[in-house]
């Protein structure tokens, strides 16, 4: 298993949120391979990603684009 830095998820996650057709379930789905391909070491990452990724098993719980680029550089400190 590969290590999962801020930068290697930021740079991923700017594809999704920069693209026409924005999908929170799409950006979950990441989220989820992540979690599960990925060894992930930083806590706040690590908590990120799993918030991202239960946007897929609750839909009261889907962001919209300004929200999750919001939430991921507020947790992260870094700029999507």
């Amino acid at each position: 298993m590969k290590l999962l830095s801020k930068e290697m998820f930021a740079s991923e996650i700017r594809q999704y949120v920069h693209h026409d057709n924005y999908d929170a379930i799409e950006i979950a789905k990441y989220a989820f391979l992540c979690y599960s391909d990925y060894i992930i070491t930083d806590e706040k990452l690590k908590e990120v990603v799993y918030e991202i990724m239960m946007m897929d098993a609750d839909s009261c719980m889907e962001m919209d684009r300004i929200e999750l680029v919001n939430y991921i550089e507020n947790m992260l400190c870094i700029k999507i």
